[in-house]
């Protein structure tokens, strides 16, 4: 059973071109992140007058603004997927981070069958990886953190179980990869990234991996939460982080606290790229 395409609260007609924005003003830069007295916590980084990271779309546009995948933990906001990836040639979601869930890869597939989706997740279980869905390519690895900590020597491998139809599982020697080893020269359509704040260490290898990243939705840690750990309290790397995609182009369209609500300091928040991949040629690095 696919999962549940959610709509967002508004009700309207969904716009299938691309959004439009208006000149940026300004970009963060690295050299200045968010300082003490400024936004000393994790909720005052995302809420509050000085809070700088807001969609910012029309109330127009964020009519074509959609959640997909399952009620609470795990969908993702996209920019109006079931107009936009069926029409996408040669499209590709990937999913980093899953913990066996595959519900919005589901919701995906549902909306756009032709679609290739992959799903990225070292931590998995044997047993959870051999939940995955036939039509997913599972790599069962991590994002590596700069060119030096990948291992590129991948092992495929294959097998069939349950009669369902044959996919793919990628493992390595360090179990860990970049997006340029698995999609080096491709556009990916949707990034989406829930992998317990791995989101700061591995930014730098979605733009240095020779590929082109259309949205992105990602579950951003101003503020880790984890049983039997401190609480980490990661406000310069997300104001980092955050400064990073909007200076590589990207434009937020949607900013909602995640569904775990004891959290304050962790958001969903959805990227669209100002201008779209080209299709006509591979892409250079920095995802131009």
């Amino acid at each position: 059973m696919w999962a549940q395409l959610i709509l967002t609260s508004t009700i309207g007609t969904p716009n299938s071109s691309w959004p439009t924005f208006p000149p940026r003003l300004a970009v963060y830069p690295d050299s200045a992140p968010c300082r003490a007295g400024t936004c000393s916590t994790p909720a005052e980084f995302f809420e509050g007058s000085r809070a700088q990271w807001k969609s910012v779309l029309t109330s127009e546009q964020r009519l074509s603004v959609f959640r997909v995948g399952p009620a609470g933990d795990g969908a993702k906001y996209l920019w109006n997927p079931a107009a936009v990836l069926p029409r996408q040639p040669a499209c590709l979601v990937v999913s980093v981070g899953s913990n066996g869930d595959y519900r919005f890869e589901d919701a995906v597939h549902a909306l756009a069958p032709a679609c290739e989706v992959h799903t990225i997740d070292g931590t998995l279980t044997a047993k959870q990886a051999e939940r995955a869905p036939g039509y997913i390519t599972l790599h069962r690895a991590n994002l590596c953190t700069s060119s030096t900590d990948c291992e590129k020597d991948l092992k495929a491998l294959s097998f069939q179980e349950g009669g369902q139809s044959e996919r793919k599982v990628e493992t390595g020697k360090s179990l860990k990869v970049s997006l340029g080893d698995l999609f080096a020269g491709r556009r990916i359509d949707v990034l989406k990234i829930d992998c317990e704040s791995c989101e700061f260490t591995t930014v730098a290898q979605w733009f240095d991996s020779q590929v082109c990243i259309e949205q992105i939705a990602v579950e951003v840690h101003a503020q880790y939460i984890c049983h039997g750990c401190p609480k980490q309290n990661n406000v310069q790397k997300a104001h980092w982080f955050l400064a990073q995609l909007l200076s590589r182009g990207y434009e937020i369209i949607k900013h909602v606290r995640g569904a775990h609500g004891d959290n304050p300091g962790m958001r969903e928040i959805s990227l669209v790229r100002r201008e779209r991949c080209s299709t006509r040629r591979r892409v250079a690095s920095g995802g131009d």
